[in-house]
């Protein structure tokens, strides 16, 4: 089992709420703020979506990445020059890697 996630703290942890997309739109991933906390929706198996609590565990000027709460997922946000989330690199929990880019907040 993996250890259990460190949080960190982050204060602007808004700014990468949003929905990001891949580019053939195979997935989409809904990050969401609210209760204080980033949430992660994303469909599962036979498309059902489901929302995971994302702890932050690490925050720079150029990324922030979090972990899920409930299962070992990671997505690592990266920041454009202006500081707005671009992107997310999206590693789920069989150890597959998307990246999907930000499409609305």
């Amino acid at each position: 089992m993996p250890r259990p996630a460190e949080p960190v703290l982050c204060a602007d942890q808004e700014s990468v709420a949003g929905k990001y997309a891949a580019r053939d739109m195979m997935i989409t991933l809904d990050v969401s703020f609210r209760n204080k906390g980033l949430y992660l929706t994303v469909p599962k198996m036979y498309g059902v979506e489901y929302t995971f609590r994302l702890i932050p565990v690490s925050r720079d000027s150029a990324q922030a990445t979090s972990l899920t709460e409930m299962i070992h997922e990671q997505l690592v946000f990266r920041f454009s020059a202006s500081g707005g989330a671009e992107h997310v690199e999206y590693t789920d929990d069989v150890g597959k890697k998307r990246r999907l880019f930000k499409v609305g907040s």
